[in-house]
C-alpha cells in the first residue's frame, strides 16, 4: 500500500496530466474550427462560367378589368417595363387618366402581375366645374 504522501503525489500527477490533455482537446477544437482546408495541388483553378445565371421573371401587365395587355420577362435584379400602348379606362361621369402601375418595377425578385392605375376626374358638364381626385 501507497503512503499518504505517495498517494497524494500519484492523485496530483493524474490532476496534472487530465488537466494537460484537457488542454489540448480545446485547443484542438479551437484551431481546426479555424483552420482552412490547405490546396496543395498544382493544378490551375478553373471556372466552367465567367458570369453568374440570373433567374427570369414574368411580369404580366393587367388593365383594371383584368385584361391581359403585355407579359415580359426579366432577369433578375433588372427593372421591367411596359412597350404597349397606354392602358385606357372609360366611364360615363369619370374621367381617367393612366397614371402608373401598382407594383414597383425596379429591381425584379419574383413575377407577378401589376394592374394599371388611373387617376379619375368627374366633370360637371352642365356647370363647367371640373373636379380632379387622385
Amino acid at each position: 500500500m501507497l503512503k499518504l504522501s505517495e498517494r497524494k503525489k500519484l492523485c496530483y500527477q493524474r490532476k496534472s496530466l487530465l488537466l494537460f490533455f484537457a488542454l489540448i482537446g480545446l485547443s484542438l477544437i479551437f484551431s481546426l474550427g479555424s483552420c482552412k482546408k490547405a490546396d496543395n495541388s498544382s493544378s490551375p483553378v478553373t471556372s466552367s462560367s465567367t458570369s453568374e445565371t440570373k433567374e427570369e421573371y414574368t411580369i404580366t401587365f393587367m388593365n383594371y378589368d383584368y385584361t391581359l395587355l403585355e407579359k415580359v420577362t426579366v432577369k433578375e435584379g433588372e427593372t421591367a417595363s411596359y412597350s404597349g400602348s397606354t392602358p385606357t379606362k372609360t366611364g360615363t361621369e369619370f374621367n381617367y387618366t393612366f397614371h402608373g402601375w401598382d407594383h414597383d418595377l425596379t429591381d425584379v425578385k419574383e413575377s407577378f402581375e401589376t394592374f394599371a392605375l388611373y387617376d379619375v376626374s368627374y366633370n360637371y358638364s352642365d356647370t363647367g366645374c371640373y373636379l380632379h381626385f387622385i
